[in-house]
């Protein structure tokens, strides 16, 4: 026989050889002619004696219940670590105790008979969570583990489906669980019982929940324990989600073989992954082969087993790793307790596709056509595992007996481990009223290459009548407003149903009938059309981004990049989409986003390393998602070089002044940075007060956050800040429990506080409830009110508030925010406001408002100049004009920005004033990072404002602007022009009976009478010109985000009762307003 050594091995060859003879020698032997072949047998006697010792593994079953095991072992281990988190330490001995004194506890929340009975388990990443699943065991019961970020309607019907009506959790995800009308459980014999549950993609269209029972998981860990997967004494650093059952075999196969579990924050564990690997001190992890590409060897020096699983390891790892520790390959379904095969110690020798022999369990290849039939010795064949489960891989064995992966045999796919029925997919997207059908593609190569791909057929559209196969989607022309409303709303029930990896990145349009002649689904030559479709192809055709939010290729201005730049941009970003396509000459769209091209949370950190290390510079994963496409990182880093290049001095970038800047804050640091556990928050309502609440609830997640609002009770108030904060695309239902509402009114005495929340304040009462923060950000803003009518809580009600808590033996830091008009350029840093010929020059150019904003801070400044203790808690931070986030762009309607935009939109136009003018702008996200980086800081010497200089010129503000409205281009005018047209254009509106409000113009129209410099003033002094134009741009950036928000909500178009409930307010301007207003005739 002729063959390829390169495709097959002589022994595949011989195997084939053998399987022809023996068929061949049936035929002839046969003495009835209508024998058919599939009656043939195709095994040699000594093949099926071949195949019963590779496919027979050890079947030892342990007849005990999983943590009487494990607490059994741990005699001989009491005093090593068993569990190491972020928020505790257990050795075995203090793990066995806690867990005996909560389960008593649980026992009794739940009583009743326990045989059978799943209880959910809520928690975050933590080691209380390792407590919590051994207490429910121990109490009797399984346990189904809850991660606390899936959508809510996934997480009702898991639990509708096990019977559950309470759920135990932590303070954290308490609120959560309240919120999905579950009874919470709150604490800070039975081997034929179940011990977890699982919920899995299922393929009916509805989450599938798998449970195993004591003896299963106990035998199948044991096994793998037996193998060498989990050594003795080891330290695994437990990185899979909840939801994963990787997890399940990281916590308690670690704790049988006597290891320490290590635990690191959920929300540093991707980005950190080298650094929690190395503090931990873990020698042993278990990745995904798609988050083993983030480490490096000499990343993680004493890292000894990395073992992968949930998707196929490529020759990538084998080459990377094989030399440097013990790495391992693993394969099996939830239903197998996670593992059922193994191959330990690979080597450079070893195929990629090799997925080892079975533990603990038989493995047999079969017919895929009839179970019952043994496949020969080299022949594919599905897997079948003998035992509690049924795989579906095809598989075959090799020379060694090895399980050989060749694919799916179904339409099951794995994404970043975790496995995802399509059809769970399409039954999600089919249910929207307006949807015929629903095909879901995952293509394995091309510019859409491992992504979710959701191809709609909207109930409305008829066949195409052309047999050709142009492809199922229409081009962007044919969109109608309505189909592109239909797509997004198909995305947000996805998004709301399903876990984040199943819902489909990418929705194309159907233009023909999405079924064969048969009646099935076309679901083949779909997939092929998407993986041979072309970039350009691509980007003509009508699409839903999920991330941009936005149908279309973007419509921002196209720059010529350097090929220099954006060529090693490209490169870089086809290497790491080739991790899972392993095509490294994949096409994509430059103008698409990153999640449009396939870029995900696994491969965004390699990129965010390697655009740093490249081009030198400390780009943050905030800046890197802002940008959003290939195109607009290769501006990005292009005008940074250009920046660069322009400097000819020898310190023009200012690098040697900030060496020495650093190096004094280095030495001057006191005590290292405490992380604060408990934070007042005035203001929290607010556009830029819900932004810091939610950015400081994200960077601590031990965090708890009370916030003083005016409300008649605390229900009532939370209700209303949750509906506030979910404008912003960075709530979390999760954060809900973290929030204390304190109901207060600053215009009263005791600032509105009950006399129990007023003790607290002062630091008296229980310690653990004295807030170690405040943030001051209340304010009343009236554009009508003078200064004695703003005083009372502006001035007073802010002394008040210090004078409490400035006593507090655990408040470390009081954060002011100011305000009032921008500072001079040509003052020194630290000039301080309450020196008193800059106070009253300040003074004289300020509204009442910014007055008494000034005043505060002037008073704070000066007691603390005088008061060193004092001056080591203040710290006074000047905003500029606060706009909507960079993540949602959400403004505040009523800010002055937007009332001026607005009325310049009504006239087209706006005034000329010197376009080199510095407007102060600053997004809501970025200016909560600066509040927040002074409430860990501490102050040295008198207390100087924090100026925040974000912004970007005049003519850069309305350049931006005008290419947001493209249909409606505004005209520069000269002031005195612009401002009688303004004014036609206000008498008229005011006068027209049909408005429900007034002009935009007009609650600020005295205080646009007064300057012809609207927006602009004196620009900052800036160290370089490299600083001026990234601070420029970023601020741009944020500019275009939220003008084509207030865009796509209608502010330019439709009457503001259509959109003021989409954006933030103030709802005592608007009264004012809608007095003002006058009367019909």
């Amino acid at each position: 026989m002729l063959y390829d050594p390169a495709v097959l091995t002589r022994w595949d060859v011989e195997m084939m050889a053998k399987q022809f003879e023996q068929l061949l020698l049936q035929i002839e032997s046969s003495l009835d002619p209508a024998t058919v072949v599939s009656d043939l047998k195709p095994l040699t006697h000594q093949q099926a004696a071949d195949i019963l010792k590779f496919s027979c593994g050890d079947l030892t079953e342990h007849q005990e219940c999983l943590q009487e095991r494990i607490f059994a072992k741990a005699r001989e281990w009491e005093t090593n670590d068993a569990v190491q988190g972020w928020d505790a330490r257990y050795t075995y001995s203090e793990l066995q105790s806690t867990v005996k004194l909560l389960t008593p506890r649980v026992t009794s929340h739940l009583g009743g008979k326990t045989d059978g009975k799943i209880i959910p388990i809520c928690y975050e990443k933590s080691a209380a969570a390792v407590v919590a699943m051994l207490t429910t065991l121990s109490a009797g019961y399984g346990f189904l583990m809850i991660d606390s970020g899936l959508p809510t309607h996934r997480i009702k019907y898991m639990l509708e489906v096990i019977g559950a009506n309470c759920v135990v959790c932590s303070n954290a995800t308490q609120e959560l669980v309240l919120d999905i009308g579950a009874r919470p459980i709150n604490f800070e014999g039975m081997f034929h019982s179940p011990a977890y549950c699982i919920f899995t993609s299922g393929s009916t269209g509805s989450p599938k929940g798998v449970v195993l029972l004591h003896k299963q998981v106990t035998s199948g860990l044991e096994a793998q324990c037996s193998v060498g997967l989990y050594p003795r004494g080891a330290r695994l650093l437990q990185f899979s989600s909840y939801s994963f059952d990787t997890s399940i075999a990281d916590i308690f196969a670690t704790l049988l073989s006597g290891g320490c579990v290590c635990i690191p924050r959920d929300e540093s564990k991707l980005l950190q992954l080298a650094k929690n690997i190395n503090e931990f001190s873990a020698n042993v992890i278990d990745l995904t082969p798609s988050v083993a590409r983030m480490i490096q060897p000499a990343d993680v020096p004493k890292l000894e087993v990395l073992r992968l699983g949930g998707e196929s390891m490529h020759q990538h790892h084998i080459e990377t790793w094989a030399k440097r520790c013990n790495l391992q390959n693993t394969y099996g379904p939830t239903e197998c307790c996670v593992q059922c095969t193994f191959v330990d110690h690979i080597d450079n020798s070893t195929s990629s596709s090799v997925i080892g022999k079975g533990i603990g369990c038989h493995t047999w290849v079969v017919d895929p056509q009839t179970h019952d039939h043994l496949m020969p010795l080299g022949a594919v064949g599905e897997l079948a595992i003998q035992g509690p489960a049924v795989a579906r891989d095809l598989v075959k064995f090799n020379e060694q007996g090895n399980l050989i992966f060749v694919g799916r045999c179904d339409n099951q796919i794995k994404i970043r481990g975790q496995r995802v029925e399509l059809e769970e997919i399409e039954n999600i997207l089919q249910q929207h009223a307006l949807t015929k059908q629903a095909i879901v593609s995952y293509p394995a190569k091309g510019p859409l290459a491992s992504q979710l791909v959701a191809i709609l057929e909207p109930s409305h559209m008829r066949p195409s009548k052309s047999s050709s196969p142009p492809g199922p989607a229409i081009d962007l022309q044919q969109l109608h407003k309505r189909t592109e409303e239909w797509m997004k709303e198909s995305a947000q029930q996805a998004a709301n149903f399903l876990p984040h990896h199943m819902v489909p990145s990418v929705y194309l349009l159907a233009d023909r009938v999405l079924l064969s002649a048969s009646g099935k689904l076309d679901r083949r030559s779909i997939q092929q059309w998407l993986e041979q479709i072309s970039a350009d192809r691509l980007e003509s055709l009508q699409t839903y981004c999920r991330a941009s939010g936005s149908c279309g290729p973007s419509k921002s201005p196209l720059y010529e990049i350097p090929q220099s730049v954006m060529l090693p941009i490209i490169e870089q970003i086809r290497y790491l989409l080739s991790w899972r396509s392993g095509d490294e000459n994949v096409q994509f769209s430059t103008r698409h986003t990153f999640s449009q091209i396939g870029l995900d949370s696994i491969t965004i950190v390699p990129l965010l390393k390697w655009v740093n290390k490249t081009n030198e510079v400390c780009m943050d994963m905030q800046t890197l998602l802002r940008l959003e496409t290939t195109y607009d990182l290769a501006c990005y880093l292009h005008q940074g070089r250009n920046a660069q290049e322009r400097g000819d001095s020898v310190d023009s970038d200012g690098k040697f002044q900030d060496i020495i800047t650093k190096g004094v804050n280095r030495l001057c640091k006191s005590d290292p940075e405490q992380r604060p556990q408990r934070v007042l928050i005035t203001g929290g309502t607010s556009l830029s007060g819900l932004t810091i609440l939610l950015r400081v609830l994200e960077q601590y997640s031990s965090l708890h956050v009370t916030v003083m609002m005016r409300c008649d009770d605390v229900a009532t108030g939370k209700q209303r800040l949750v509906e506030k904060a979910q404008l912003l695309g960075s709530w979390k239902p999760i954060f809900s429990g973290r929030i204390e509402i304190w109901p207060g009114d600053l215009t009263q005495d005791c600032l509105g506080l009950s006399q129990s929340h007023w003790d607290q304040l002062g630091g008296h009462g229980d310690p653990s409830k004295h807030f170690d923060g405040i943030i001051h950000n209340a304010a009343a803003v009236d554009w009508f009110g003078g200064f004695q009518a703003l005083r009372k809580v502006n001035v007073d009600a802010a002394l008040d508030l210090v004078e409490r808590a400035k006593n507090s033996p655990a408040t470390r830091r009081i954060v002011y925010i100011s305000g009032g008009p921008q500072w001079d350029p040509e003052e020194l840093a630290e000039t301080t406001i309450s020196e008193r010929g800059v106070l009253e020059d300040v003074l004289a150019q300020s509204n009442a408002y910014g007055q008494t904003k000034l005043i505060t801070g002037a008073i704070i400044q000066r007691a603390a100049a005088s008061n060193p203790r004092l001056a080591a808690k203040f710290a006074v931070v000047r905003p500029a004009l606060i706009i909507g986030s960079s993540v949602d762009g959400v403004p505040n309607l009523d800010d002055f920005v937007w009332r001026v935009v607005m009325g310049c939109h009504t006239i087209r136009a706006f005034p000329e004033e010197p376009m080199e003018n510095w407007v102060y702008l600053c997004g809501a996200d970025r200016f909560a990072d600066i509040v927040i980086d002074k409430l860990n800081s501490s102050t040295r010497g008198e207390v100087c404002e924090t100026r925040v200089e974000n912004g970007l010129s005049v003519g850069r503000f309305w350049e931006v602007v005008n290419q947001v409205l493209s249909d409606t281009v505004l005209e520069p005018l000269d002031y005195g022009a612009w401002l009688r047209r303004l004014k036609k254009d206000m008498n008229a509106s005011t006068h027209d009976a049909s408005l429900t409000e007034s002009h935009p113009c007009q609650p600020i129209m005295h205080i646009l009478e007064s300057t012809s410099e609207i927006l602009g003033a004196a620009t900052p002094r800036f160290d370089n010109q490299e600083r001026r134009s990234r601070m420029e741009d970023e601020t741009a950036w944020v500019l275009q985000k939220n003008v084509q928000y207030l865009a796509d909500i209608g502010c330019f178009s439709d009457a503001a009762v259509s959109w003021s409930a989409k954006a933030f307010t103030r709802s005592k301007v608007r009264t004012r307003l809608t007095r003002s207003l006058p009367k019909s005739k």
